[in-house]
């Protein structure tokens, strides 16, 4: 695993070979990971015993079929193939995925400090037991209902300034 950061080889090479991978990088995000160790006081594997009740359980939370589940020593790491990059020189996109990845690690009861990282070494789901879906290509938008909807209180204050506002330009402007 500490060698994952050391030597670089190409992708055929490293998902025939290594054990562990590094998804992503510091320039771009192609692929949302999460990771589950432990859940209600169990293990992950545990709890959930194979892949395909895991499975279920994901697909429940978010509504959307993980690219790829891999299971773990102690549960599961999963995820969601991007459409898009994300360059993580685009602020905006970086802050939005970063409170989608926040969002479904809150719901789903996710391992924070590994499923909050937009880079890193995991493991290698075609060394490990896996389920692949072949569920390409999401775009952050699919993800929107998992963020918290915005206040209702704000919208009506906003609604009412703006009604303030043009009641004010009608009448004195």
């Amino acid at each position: 695993k500490k060698y994952s950061n050391i030597y670089k080889y190409n992708t055929s090479i490293s998902l025939e070979c290594c054990d562990f991978i590094n998804f992503n990088s510091k320039e771009q995000i192609s692929i949302m990971v999460f990771d589950m160790d432990e859940y209600n006081g169990k293990t992950a594997l545990e709890h959930f015993q194979n892949i395909e009740n895991f499975f279920y359980y994901i697909v429940e939370i978010v509504g959307l079929e993980p690219t790829y589940i891999c299971q773990t020593q102690k549960g599961f790491q999963f995820g969601y193939h991007l459409k898009n990059h994300i360059f993580t020189h685009q602020k905006k996109a970086v802050n939005y995925l970063k409170a989608i990845k926040k969002s479904l690690t809150i719901r789903a009861s996710l391992d924070a400090k590994a499923s909050n990282r937009l880079y890193g070494v995991w493991r290698n789901p075609l060394k490990h037991l896996y389920y692949y879906s072949q569920q390409l290509n999401y775009e952050l938008k699919d993800f929107n209902h998992l963020l918290p909807k915005k206040n209702s209180y704000s919208q009506s204050i906003r609604i009412n300034i703006e009604f303030f506002q043009n009641y004010i330009n009608e009448k004195y402007l």
